[in-house]
């Protein structure tokens, strides 16, 4: 796969993200991508219950893209952050 392949594939995950928590779990979320970067900010007022549903997501994404990374490793790099 080319570079602009797997740029494609990481929208889309960065997207169904997104979409699985806030239209899914119904998370007040607000979020920003841009520059290959996803922002999101979670409403601290969320239940458990939904925030553990997030977090889920969160992590499957997070395990999709290392997949990717493994494989595609000179074109992605991976930095998490948590603030």
């Amino acid at each position: 796969m080319k570079p602009k392949g797997i740029l494609i594939m990481l929208r889309q995950a960065r997207t169904l993200c997104v979409l699985g928590i806030t239209e899914l779990v119904k998370c007040p979320a607000a979020f920003e991508m841009q520059d290959g970067e996803l922002c999101l900010i979670l409403d601290a007022s969320i239940n458990e219950c939904k925030w553990q549903q997030a977090e889920l997501i969160l992590g499957t994404m997070l395990l999709g893209l290392s997949s990717i990374q493994e494989e595609y490793s000179d074109y992605l790099k991976l930095i998490e952050r948590e603030v």
